[in-house]
């Protein structure tokens, strides 16, 4: 597709449609695999060369009550400017 080409939108929707049929893909479940596989097949017919790595992580669960859990966010100061170009 070159830029400013328009999009298929029949192609988009299929593609959407495909992923909301296989449900959440939570890390690591069956959906999660299936979308992996299906993306790399796709890459492969494409000519690209597929590697698969692996990773193991700590799992992490979000605490059983609701102040389990705390973001604090700075409050000295009147605004936020996140791209501020120098520091105050």
């Amino acid at each position: 597709m070159n830029h400013g080409q328009a999009v298929d939108r029949d192609l988009l929707l299929a593609g959407q449609q495909r992923l909301d049929a296989l449900g959440p893909r939570l890390t690591g479940s069956p959906a999660h695999h299936e979308v992996v596989e299906e993306v790399a097949n796709e890459l492969t017919e494409l000519g690209l060369d597929v590697r698969r790595d692996s990773h193991t992580f700590e799992r992490w669960d979000l605490p059983a009550t609701p102040d389990g859990l705390r973001i604090e966010l700075p409050t000295d100061r009147s605004e936020f400017r996140p791209h501020s170009p120098t520091p105050d």
